[in-house]
């Protein structure tokens, strides 16, 4: 049954995958945390103490609803990790106990390199936030939790699950083909491509993400290259080779949009700060949508000659969309962001984002 634990003891002819030799019963001496004495205050916490998405709070409530068993902290060689002190190197720390703990010590570094106290975060009333996948919750909601509690140190104020990663429909695998290092995409492609990509399919659930190969090429390239880089571009370079490189105020008629283009940046953080990267993301598309398409149809490259003036504001309101665009993105796409900032840099810079004279 899903969700269902059960003893090794009660496995039906068990033995290894690999030399198909059958295990052997031995007995042993563990450690274990009474995770029991702290209900009261895992309860507390898991019901307005930390965020949670309802079906995690769901999930957990029923393992203490059906009774908080101890937990074995303790593993014997060989296994990797710390030994416990007083065993001679014959009990070594489950894992699960203590990489949690490893949060605090990468706190604590960046506190030393920045002069600050760790405890202004961990003991303090930061706010402490974990992004975790769906298969580790009751490490992060049960047993970290009561770790925190005992030792005096602040709980997460939110947890947040997301799903697993599929590649082209099929589960990670080296053996199939369908296992990609991090360090392998690099060195193909930027990192930015990839992140942005992730994030326009994150919610707020627990869904699955599925990395299509041909999905993946066609939704960067139509999004942000065809769309928000395109919109930077042909605007900027446009001003630079025809209109002597100055900016002028946008046109009574890309009001409206600049308008509505604020009022979705506005929207943003808070979607950001809910874990709605999709949604943020899909704003800075539509920006850009709406502006390539008055570009289109204003077709300042046509008025260069005739009506300069005219080209100059219809661009300069596309690059001050495109502004927008990258601010909105900045958050997944920093380098990105910067390159596009640097660009707009370039036509903005000393001055000349001022109104030309008419």
């Amino acid at each position: 049954m899903c969700g269902s634990t059960y003893a090794p003891t009660e496995l039906k002819d068990p033995h290894c995958s690999i030399c198909g030799t059958a295990p052997v019963l031995r007995d042993s001496e563990h450690l274990f945390v009474a995770l029991g004495q702290h209900e009261a205050a895992l309860r507390a916490w898991l019901n307005g103490g930390a965020k949670l998405q309802q079906t995690v709070r769901n999930y957990v409530m029923r393992w203490v609803e059906d009774g908080l068993r101890d937990w074995d902290i303790s593993r014997d060689p060989p296994y990797f990790g710390f030994a416990i002190p007083g065993y001679d190197g014959k009990k070594f720390f489950y894992v699960w106990f203590d990489a949690p703990v490893g949060y605090i010590g990468a706190t604590e570094k960046w506190c030393s390199e920045h002069g600050r106290d760790v405890n202004e975060d961990w003991r303090g009333d930061a706010e402490i936030v974990h992004v975790i996948g769906k298969d580790i919750v009751y490490f992060h909601t049960l047993f970290w939790p009561a770790m925190l509690h005992t030792a005096g140190y602040t709980a997460p104020s939110r947890v947040q699950v997301h799903g697993w990663l599929t590649v082209n429909g099929e589960k990670m695998s080296k053996s199939r083909g369908t296992f990609i290092l991090g360090r392998t995409y690099l060195e193909h492609l930027p990192a930015d491509y990839l992140r942005y990509y992730f994030a326009a399919k994150l919610g707020t659930e627990q869904d699955d993400i599925d990395l299509s190969m041909e999905d993946f090429a066609n939704r960067v390239n139509a999004e942000l290259v065809n769309k928000a880089a395109n919109l930077a571009s042909r605007c900027v370079k446009f001003v630079q080779q025809r209109l002597g490189a100055r900016l002028a105020a946008p046109p009574a008629d890309a009001a409206p949009l600049l308008a509505r283009a604020r009022a979705r940046l506005a929207e943003v953080p808070g979607l950001y700060r809910e874990f709605e990267s999709a949604k943020a993301l899909r704003l800075a598309i539509e920006i850009a949508e709406d502006f390539n398409v008055y570009v289109t149809e204003a077709a300042p490259w046509k008025l260069a000659s005739s009506d300069p003036e005219r080209a100059r504001a219809v661009c300069s309101a596309a690059i001050e969309a495109s502004k927008i665009v990258a601010a909105i993105l900045k958050p997944v796409l920093p380098s990105w962001a910067e390159k596009t900032e640097r660009m707009l840099g370039s036509i903005c810079g000393s001055g000349s984002c001022r109104p030309a004279r008419r």
